[in-house]
């Protein structure tokens, strides 16, 4: 039984250039939607991270900013929905095996994971802009002009982290589209 596994390893290490012309992936292997799956829980993991470490700074940001209880309770919400939807989406990877659905229902995962996740982050780009405002004029930003250039500093590393962030995710997305042979996929994305 160890000689056959063996050769099935060896059989599927085995590269073969195809023609130029039609570059296209071994969908029966496995291998590549399991890898691009594995990272996208990763980052939405490393994202639940992030929000563990926003709740825990809640109290002292709240209370350095002198903010009312309200804004601490809106601000910790955030954090807890943004929780909610990224656990969500890593429970919704972690259900679908694409080694055993056929490639429609995989696009079809894929086409509907990549609605949702839009739809969250869609969701959670809204919320921020309010909290961010709400912050500006919670606080004594108006007797301290450098806590808005904090503020807006702080906003806009914030918006610059997340561009790369959905520039990865939607990166992995369109490459598992695409190994899954989604005709709607092109190379621009």
């Amino acid at each position: 039984m160890n000689s056959i596994d063996e050769l099935k390893r060896k059989w599927t290490d085995i590269d073969i250039n195809a023609d130029a012309s039609t570059p296209r992936l071994n969908p029966s292997e496995g291998r590549i939607p399991r890898s691009i799956k594995q990272r996208l829980i990763s980052r939405l993991w490393r994202m639940i991270v992030v929000v563990i470490v926003g709740l825990l700074i809640t109290p002292n940001l709240c209370k350095l900013l002198e903010t009312p209880a309200w804004f601490a309770c809106v601000y910790a919400g955030f954090f807890i929905a943004a929780g909610l939807m990224n656990y969500t989406l890593i429970s919704k990877l972690n259900r679908f095996d694409f080694a055993t659905s056929t490639a429609v229902d995989a696009i079809r995962f894929v086409t509907g994971f990549t609605r949702l996740r839009n739809i969250f982050r869609c969701v959670l780009m809204a919320a921020a802009a309010v909290i961010i405002l709400c912050m500006i004029f919670v606080t004594k930003a108006d007797s301290d002009p450098y806590l808005i250039i904090a503020i807006v500093c702080g906003a806009a590393i914030g918006v610059l982290i997340g561009l790369r962030i959905n520039s990865r995710f939607k990166n992995d997305l369109a490459l598992l589209k695409k190994w899954l042979g989604d005709p709607d996929t092109t190379d621009e994305q």
